[in-house]
C-alpha cells in the first residue's frame, strides 16, 4: 500500500465516520505489534494448556477448543444466511461495512429483499440450513 493509498483511506474513513472519527482510538503500528504478540501468546496458551486438542476450522478463521456452535458450523460451510433488516444503526461498530445512516431494504450477501416471501424463496433455493436476522436497529 502506497503512502497515497493510506492518505486516501484515512480521508475516506474520516468522512464516513465524521461524527465519531476524532473520538476513535486508532491502532498504531506499535499497538498493532503489541496486540499481535499478545494474540500469539494467548493462542499458544490455549494449545499448550488445553486437555482436548484445540484446532482451526474454516480456512483457519475459527479457533475451537472443544466444538464449534451449530450456527458457526453452518456459516463456515456456506449454509447460513444473515438478513440485515435495514441500514439504520447507532452502534457505530468500527468493523461494520454498512454506512449505517440510510434506511434500506432487508439485505443479505448484497441481495435486497423487499418481500419476505422472496427471502424465503432464496433460503429454499440455496438450501440454506440456518438464518439469523441482524437488526441494525430496525425501525
Amino acid at each position: 500500500m502506497t503512502k497515497n493509498d493510506i492518505v486516501t483511506h484515512i480521508r475516506r474513513a474520516r468522512k464516513e465516520y465524521s461524527d465519531s472519527y476524532d473520538a476513535m482510538k486508532w491502532l498504531t503500528p506499535e499497538t498493532a505489534s503489541i496486540a499481535s504478540c499478545k494474540r500469539e501468546q494467548l493462542i499458544d496458551t490455549i494449545f499448550d494448556n488445553h486437555t482436548k486438542d484445540p484446532g482451526w476450522l474454516f480456512s483457519e478463521t475459527k479457533l475451537f477448543t472443544h466444538a464449534i456452535s451449530p450456527g458457526c458450523t453452518l456459516c463456515g460451510q456456506g449454509d447460513w444466511s444473515c438478513l440485515f433488516i435495514n441500514g439504520i444503526c447507532n452502534a457505530k461498530c468500527f468493523y461494520c461495512p454498512s454506512d449505517q445512516k440510510k434506511k434500506s431494504q432487508p439485505v443479505t450477501s448484497t441481495l435486497e429483499f423487499s418481500n419476505p416471501n422472496d427471502y424465503a424463496d432464496y433460503v429454499e433455493a440455496f438450501n440454506i440450513k440456518g438464518v439469523s436476522f441482524s437488526g441494525e436497529n430496525p425501525s
